[in-house]
């Protein structure tokens, strides 16, 4: 056996390692990922706000977001990324659906 460490691994190589953990979960999940983009515009059609992300499993993953803080809250942070920078992780309690 043989360990390899990279910082630029080859493509293929990642998309086998992807493949191999999602054969393996949907035999435990339902499969149901979806990409998602929400965009504010202004009525020229730029951009003032955003989030990208996926759905799944019943939950919202967020890449990334940009808005002011509209009800979300702090639950973690890591300090020192990229040296200099705070990672902030956010989260918003959603009301369930009605009859849900």
């Amino acid at each position: 056996m043989q360990l390899e460490i990279t910082d630029s691994p080859n493509e293929s190589d990642e998309q086998f390692v992807i493949a191999q953990t999602r054969a393996y979960n949907r035999r435990f999940t339902v499969r149901d990922a979806r990409s998602l983009g929400i965009f504010v515009r202004t009525e020229d059609g730029s951009i003032i706000g955003g989030l990208t992300g996926k759905t799944y499993w019943q939950y919202l993953e967020v890449s990334f977001l940009w808005v002011i803080r509209l009800g979300y809250e702090e639950f973690g942070r890591l300090s020192g990324f990229s040296g200099e920078h705070d990672r902030h992780y956010l989260h918003k309690v959603l009301d369930a659906p009605a009859g849900g």
